[in-house]
């Protein structure tokens, strides 16, 4: 069985299980992301389950798993999945076999070199930033793109190699404003464009601060990881 909503669809009425079909097992699959099952993304998602108790939900996915005759659960997601797929097997009834796969395009899971999602979201990343440099030249701009990540830079520093920018914000290493304004006004000078790419949580280099949300206008203001330092 496959759950289409992530682990929150076993709690509906009825739930959101279904058989994958052949379909998901032929080379097609071969060029799907790897959210092709489905997932709980959006807060709808969560709207029942956060609205019962530890208790109802336990017993809930204890009836649906009985009256499937499933006997065990091969979940993958970030932490915060995983968290609540503990807490609810935990409290569920019987004993039910668990198998919790981590993944996570920031990759940020200790013990591992690559996560699950990672590679691909560099690629998809990286094919991007690539894009934005003709744009960049022909117009004779400075073109910043926002990357994902949540608090790591690992996505951000990958693929802004990868994708050739010039200049590279992490939120591990925070630089003054004067050393990003120097730098992108050498590239500048030089190319007559430059492209930067910026984590989603880079740090304020004077207060501290983390910038979660980045408007496109902000980062030549704020700080920088430059790419020779980078290497």
């Amino acid at each position: 069985f496959g759950l289409s909503r992530g682990f929150p669809g076993i709690i509906e009425d009825p739930p959101a299980i279904f058989k994958p079909d052949a379909s998901y097992a032929s080379a097609a699959m071969l060029t799907k992301g790897g959210s092709r099952l489905g997932g709980g993304s959006v807060g709808s998602d969560y709207k029942l389950i956060d609205s019962l108790s530890l208790d109802e939900k336990a017993s809930r996915i204890s009836a649906v798993l009985s009256e499937l005759e499933i006997d065990g659960i091969i979940a993958t997601g970030g932490d915060a999945s995983m968290d609540l797929i503990a807490q609810m097997l935990q409290y569920a009834t019987g004993n039910i076999p668990f198998i919790g796969i981590p993944k996570s395009i920031d990759n940020d899971i200790p013990s591992t070199i690559y996560s699950i999602g990672f590679q691909s979201a560099v690629a998809t990343a990286a094919k991007s930033i690539a894009a934005v440099r003709d744009t960049a030249e022909s117009h004779r701009r400075v073109i910043v793109v926002e990357c994902m990540g949540r608090n790591a830079g690992f996505l951000t520093l990958h693929s802004g190699i990868v994708g050739g920018a010039d200049t590279i914000l992490l939120p591990e290493f925070p630089v003054h404003n004067t050393q990003l304004l120097k730098h992108v006004e050498e590239v500048y000078k030089k190319h007559e464009c430059a492209v930067v790419v910026v984590s989603e949580a880079i740090r304020l280099s004077n207060s501290g601060k983390t910038s979660k949300y980045v408007p496109m206008f902000v980062p030549l203001q704020i700080i920088v990881l430059m790419k020779k330092t980078v290497h």
